[in-house]
């Protein structure tokens, strides 16, 4: 039968209340990328802990107490970021266990606080430009881990990736074509539904020591990896984890050491860097050419110009400075 040129629909099925409660927690648990859920995960450990000391329940705790314990964070030296992600993920843990939001105005304005006493600017990484990515490059090995650590800096430098996008790259979100390797990044920071962010990595000829295509196709060759993960931990004396069951992908963490290793080894101050300096240091090095911000935004991933432009102001604050150059022509006058 129509209504109004309608097919009349079926009756609604029958659900009962608790699998509905259920199937809403899978979604909930899937708004979030596998790094912001151990994120979480840890600080709700720690706050825990904490409460456990102080013999206070966690759940539901009243508003006063996180103060408290925002305080105490403070105290011991947490970073303002840190507070901050630590007050979600207990707010997130008792919305999602059916308690109300503890955070409330005064909550609200102890972390206000502790932000102006410790200031809220954070701690950024110097870019790894082209003239200090070269200089780096200089420093790795050409044995086996230092192929592996090549490919790593030189995609991850090319992609302007984060450390988590270059940990997990398969050998399936490789292929090649005629002008460079296409790489698929499945899911990013930016990228929570998973659509994915298709990349080129071109063959650089002109080049071909900062070529990241060629950097990467042999690590592949000379790795022997046929599928699963493409960077992975290796021992010490070589090969001893990139085979058989006891592979095992190289952790997100590992990529800024990777960084800071080398940092170190070509005479720069490794606190300076770290992972996220490659994806910086492009952004820094393509505004310094004349790229256009919309070319640099394609291969950056980034939503936001501002947020953009803050990555090409700090790396760029040197550059060409207007004080520079008015000593420069008293010089020559």
């Amino acid at each position: 039968m129509l209504y109004y040129g309608i097919e009349k629909v079926k009756k609604t099925p029958m659900i009962k209340v608790d699998d509905l409660i259920e199937h809403s927690k899978l979604i909930d648990e899937n708004t979030k990328s596998e790094a912001t859920k151990k994120g979480y995960r840890s600080d709700l450990n720690t706050f825990v802990r904490w409460c456990e000391d102080m013999e206070i329940d966690p759940f539901p705790c009243p508003p006063d107490t996180i103060r408290l314990y925002l305080v105490y964070m403070d105290k011991i030296g947490r970073k303002p970021s840190t507070i901050q992600r630590a007050v979600t993920a207990i707010r997130q843990a008792h919305l999602l266990a059916g308690y109300p939001n503890p955070i409330n105005d005064r909550v609200r304005e102890t972390i206000k606080g502790i932000l102006r006493l410790r200031g809220v600017l954070q701690e950024k990484k110097s870019p790894l430009t082209i003239d200090k990515l070269e200089r780096i490059l200089r420093f790795i090995p050409s044995d086996f881990i230092g192929v592996r650590d090549r490919a790593i800096l030189l995609t991850g430098w090319t992609a302007a990736l984060r450390r988590s996008e270059i940990a997990s790259i398969d050998l399936a979100d490789i292929s090649q074509q005629a002008e460079g390797l296409v790489l698929t990044i499945r899911r990013s920071k930016t990228d929570q539904d998973g659509k994915g962010l298709v990349l080129g990595l071109p063959f650089v000829d002109v080049n071909p020591d900062l070529c990241a295509a060629r950097a990467l196709i042999k690590w592949i060759q000379i790795s022997q990896i046929k599928e699963g993960p493409i960077f992975r931990a290796v021992g010490k004396h070589g090969k001893g984890k990139l085979f058989g069951k006891t592979y095992k992908r190289i952790s997100s963490k590992q990529v800024g050491r990777i960084v800071k290793k080398y940092a170190a080894k070509a005479g720069y101050n490794p606190d300076l860097f770290g992972a996220h300096s490659m994806r910086s240091g492009l952004a820094t090095t393509l505004a310094s050419i004349g790229t256009e911000e919309r070319k640099i935004m394609q291969i950056t991933g980034h939503k936001s110009l501002p947020i953009l432009r803050e990555y090409i102001h700090r790396g760029e604050l040197f550059h060409e400075h207007p004080i520079i150059v008015l000593f420069s022509r008293s010089i020559q006058k």
